[in-house]
This record gives structure tokens, sequence and C-alpha cells, in this order.
């Protein structure tokens, strides 16, 4: 029969089976989660379990015993990290007894694991350690302070080391995270959702402007905003949080406008700054009359014969539902570190019917890949344009970003041939 409570206490897992003929006692079986090991048996003899409880950081475990023939109570300690029971109303402070003469004492004929050394010891919590940022302005808490069956995670705190404030708070979550700063006020947060293993959202934080941007993942949340929407977007709600007498302080975010950058005038060389070899004209020189302006040409459409044909990449999204095929372009451009990247021409198809959704060599769109899998897109006119498309291809989605706004509309990239025409 399987067991009607399964509970966790640290390395230890309860189970427990209620007696039919008395609901308030049980059998119950202690084991380690990590050796995967049963330790306490109390499930075939003729004393059950009347009550436990686990103190002082599960060191301790206060067993209340009841013979289910004659309700004989006995009430004990077992010290659980030598694995010896204690019965101070009986034993008067005489020395305590190892769990296997417990067993042949309380369980008659059950056989059980030999005590694990230092059972603990599997039990601490993985070290995240904290990041600092290079400049030691900011800080990322990675403590670990949450346990769930059997399990370590490490919920991000993002601190601003000079007045303390939390900018991002998910200690209250399910969020495992690692950080690493690939700036000194750029943080970027890998994170996944307890009990998922693979990573279900990556943002990039900049803490000076207190601004957040998601690069991976994270379907249905805003790609830009402020830090206090993430906060609010993917931590703990308000309500739940009164339910569990918890409270979290996050700094509101500063919304402060971008100034523009005013040019340094240019300094006018003085009569000391002329070398003393240039001549000095007495008269001002004759003015050059006014020549008209080149114009510009004009960019040269695409023709049948100047578009690129050579597929030099394909990808596929997740559900296999989007085709991208990427053209070479002959240009490149520099990311971080000194690494070049080479810039192509892209074609998106609706595989169920090879409908092609966006042609970007029809509107010369070049698209540069941030990351190896191809996942993520960056499309944009030019390498130096102040606004481009972020294509995200495991969301099916895609939305534009400048350096003025900090928000922006996801849209379906279905619609990605409209955007670029």
């Amino acid at each position: 029969m399987p067991p009607d409570n399964a509970a966790f206490f640290g390395p230890w897992r309860v189970l427990d089976w209620p007696l039919s003929s008395h609901p308030n006692l049980s059998h119950i079986r202690v084991s380690h989660t990590t050796h995967a090991v049963d330790l306490i048996d109390l499930t075939s003899g003729p004393w059950v379990c009347a009550a436990y409880r686990f103190r002082d950081e599960h060191y301790y475990l206060d067993l209340t015993l009841e013979h289910h023939a004659t309700h004989e109570r006995i009430d004990g300690t077992f010290e659980m990290v030598r694995g010896l029971w204690r019965t101070p109303s009986l034993d008067g402070g005489h020395a305590p007894i190892d769990h296997h003469t417990f067993h042949l004492k309380y369980a008659g004929s059950v056989t059980v694991s030999p005590w694990p050394i230092d059972p603990f010891r599997s039990a601490h919590p993985p070290t995240a350690g904290d990041v600092l940022a290079p400049d030691g302005r900011f800080l990322v808490d990675l403590t670990t302070n949450r346990w769930k069956m059997s399990d370590w995670i490490s919920p991000p705190r993002v601190i601003e080391t000079r007045s303390g404030d939390a900018l991002l708070d998910l200690r209250t979550t399910y969020w495992d995270a690692r950080a690493r700063f690939t700036a000194a006020h750029v943080v970027e947060l890998t994170m996944a959702h307890y009990p998922a293993v693979n990573p279900r959202l990556t943002v990039e934080l900049d803490l000076d402007a207190e601004r957040y941007r998601i690069t991976a993942g994270g379907t249905g949340i805003p790609r830009l905003g402020w830090i206090d929407e993430l906060q609010a977007a993917i931590g703990r709600p308000e309500s739940e949080l009164r339910e569990l007498r918890q409270r979290v302080s996050v700094r509101k975010s500063r919304r402060e406008p971008i100034v523009p950058v005013t040019p340094t005038p240019t300094r006018t060389p003085t009569l000391t700054s002329i070398p003393a070899s240039a001549p000095i004209r007495s008269t001002p020189p004759a003015p050059t009359p006014c020549q008209p302006p080149v114009p510009t040409p004009a960019p040269t459409p695409p023709t049948a014969a100047t578009i690129p044909k050579q597929i030099e990449r394909t990808i596929f999204s997740p559900d296999g539902a989007w085709k991208v095929d990427l053209y070479a372009s002959g240009r490149s451009e520099l990311w971080a570190r000194g690494v070049m990247r080479p810039m192509y021409f892209m074609r998106l198809t609706r595989v169920v019917d090879r409908v092609v959704i966006a042609d970007s060599r029809r509107t010369n769109h070049l698209v540069s890949l941030p990351t190896d899998d191809g996942l993520s897109m960056r499309l944009s006119a030019s390498a130096s344009d102040p606004e481009w498309f972020i294509i995200d291809l495991e969301a099916c989605e895609f939305w534009s970003e400048n350096y003025r706004e900090p928000t922006s509309v996801v849209r379906p990239i279905q619609e990605l041939g409209d955007a670029l025409s």
C-alpha cells in the first residue's frame, strides 16, 4: 500500500501510513534522500508513531511511540547526526542506543541500512557564489535559501552596494539563477524555474539605467522594460506574500529621460598655435563661389541577378514550424572582445505550406546571430542602424528595439514581412 503522506525535512524524507483502526497513529519510515537508504522503520512492529517533530535545523527528531495493543507510550529523541536514540524518561540519563538496537527493541526483525557518516554533509547546498560587479557597485546575491524535494535552488537578489537597495529580489520564488557581468553595470541572468532543469529565461539587466532586456525565452513577458516591471512580472505576487507573511522590498526604477549629448565645441586656434613658418595674411581670402550640393545616389534596388542564391545555413524553430535560410552578404560586424560575426540575408519560410513570409534580400536588411544556435537573431538595415528587430525563433516572436524607448510590442513571427516592408 502506498503511503498517505510524504514530507521532507532537510535531508530526511518521512513516509507515513495511518492505521485504519486508529487514525491518529501511523506506521512511519524515515529515509535519507541523498543516500536513498531507510534508517528508521516502524512499519511492521508492535510500536507505532503517535507524533513526530524535527527541530534544531533537522538535527533532532522527537518521536512519541505507542504500543498499539497495550497503548503504552514512550517519548524519545533521535540524534540524526549519529543515529542514536535516547529516552530521557526511561534511561535516566544513561547512554543512548544506536538505531539497530532501537529496531530490535521496538520494530521486531526489521533490517535497516547502516547510518551514513555525516549525513548532513551531502545535504549542504551547493555554493553558487555571489557575483560582484567589476567596479564593486552592484552585487548579485545567489545565496541558496530554499530546498524543495531534495533540490537546491539559488534565487537571485540584485543589490546596489552603496545604498543597499535591492533592484530585483526573487528570493521568495522558485527561479534558479546563474549570473555573470558582461560590463561594469550590465549583468546577465540565466534562469530556470523549478522544477525545470533547462534555462527558461535569459535576461540582461542594465543596472545604471535600471532597465532589462530579455534575450532568450520568457514567453508572455515584455521583452524590454524597467527592472521593477520585471519584478512584478516574474516575482511572487503581493497577495501570496501577504498570505505567507513575507515582504519583498524593491526600489522603484528611476525613469529618467535620456539627456542628449552636447557636442564638445571645437577649439579655435590662436595666433600662438599657428606655426611660425605659416604666412600671415593681411587681407581676408577671396570668397569661394558656392558649389551646388552633390546629390547622393539612391540605393540600387536588388535585381534577380544581384540577389544571393547560395544558402550558407538553415535554421529551424524548435517546434519545426518555421525555417530560416541564411545567405552570405560579404559583410560582418564587430562584437565584444574583438569577435567578428558575419552578417547574412535571411528568408523566413512557413514549413507546413512553404510560404515565404519575409525575404530580407529584397529589402536589404541584414541579420546577425548573437548566439551560436541561431535561435535569436538581430535584423537591421545596417550595422549602425539606430533601430533593429530581434527575432526569437524559440518563442516564434519578434519585436523592435532602439536606443530611445525601453519597451516594445511583441508580435508573432508571421508579421515579420509586413514589418520589413
